[in-house]
Order: C-alpha cells, then structure tokens, then sequence
C-alpha cells in the first residue's frame, strides 16, 4: 500500500509532539491444526522459538523488520506447509485513555 500525501498528513497530525513514529513488520502465520513438529503441536514449537527470540505473541506478532525476518527463518525451517504474511505498520505507542473523574 502506498499512502498518498494526505494520509501521511493526517497520520502526522495524531502524532504527539515529542513523539516519533515507529515502522515494525507485522507476521501472520497460518498453520493447519493437525501439523506437528518432531511430535509436538506446530503452534507451540511457534510460541517458544519466538519467545527464545524475545518476541511476543504466537500466531500474529509485530517487532522491528530484522527480528521478524530472523524469526520467519526459524518459523518457515519447521514448517511443512502453511502460509507466513508480512505486512509493514507505523506505530507511536499504546495510548491509554485517562481517567476521568476523581
């Protein structure tokens, strides 16, 4: 997707001063239920490489490019067939609401 000038306009204008917006891949992994890795559930051997990695989340995870990248490579090494989606997203930080009221 290419973002045309007023996107980025209006991307910019959410963006609190003092802040600076962060480019991470996204990475899907679509595997079948019944695939398993050296007896264990593919899903599984999924979650632990990736958290050898210092990467959260398990089927969709969002980091730096290099680390999903290096993270693919363990993740298509175990993986018989199946399907790995990459997505590019811009990101500030989470923001949380503040409370109203005393």
């Amino acid at each position: 997707m290419i973002k045309t000038s007023r996107e980025n306009e209006a991307v910019a204008a959410v963006i609190p001063r003092g802040k600076r917006l962060q480019c991470t891949t996204t990475m899907q992994e679509f595997l079948g239920h019944a695939h398993d890795c050296d007896g264990e559930p593919l899903g599984d051997v999924v979650v632990k490489l990736l958290r050898t990695q210092d990467i959260a989340g398990a089927i969709e995870v969002l980091d730096v490019p290099e680390k999903i990248a290096k993270a693919a490579q363990g993740v298509q090494g175990r993986m018989e067939e199946g399907l790995i989606v990459f997505s590019h997203a811009d990101f500030v930080g989470l923001v949380r609401p503040r409370a109203i009221g005393p």
